[in-house]
């Protein structure tokens, strides 16, 4: 007989039929939440840190850039948008990497020229 993983949202044992397999982790359906605004996750649209799951836009305003102009959550990148504007306004990104450039001429990532 093998042993059931433990929830890391809950401690308690986690049984095949009732497992969503994220970050290496097994968790409750019911579960696995954001642990800020405690919205369900998809198992591609969360971010960990620390062992603990955040939706995109929860973990941007927590752990994201602070400041004038970092208003944008992490869905709002598009790459090849104009001028690698991020829709919305405000942040610039790498056309090529989607790295932040905050400005400046060359993306410090990849290396592309920025407009």
């Amino acid at each position: 007989k093998q042993m059931s993983a433990k929830c890391p949202t809950c401690s308690k044992p986690v049984y095949f039929a009732e497992r969503v397999s994220a970050a290496g982790k097994d968790y409750h359906k019911l579960c696995f939440k954001c642990n800020t605004c405690k919205k369900a996750l998809e198992v591609t649209k969360f971010v960990e840190r620390e062992n603990i799951v955040y939706c995109k836009t929860c973990y941007s305003t927590q752990f994201g850039p602070r400041g004038y102009g970092f208003t944008n959550t992490l869905d709002s990148y598009q790459p090849g948008a104009k001028e690698a504007e991020v829709v919305g306004g405000g942040s610039k990104f790498c056309s090529n990497c989607g790295t932040n450039v905050a400005g400046a001429k060359f993306c410090s990532n990849c290396g592309t020229k920025n407009f």
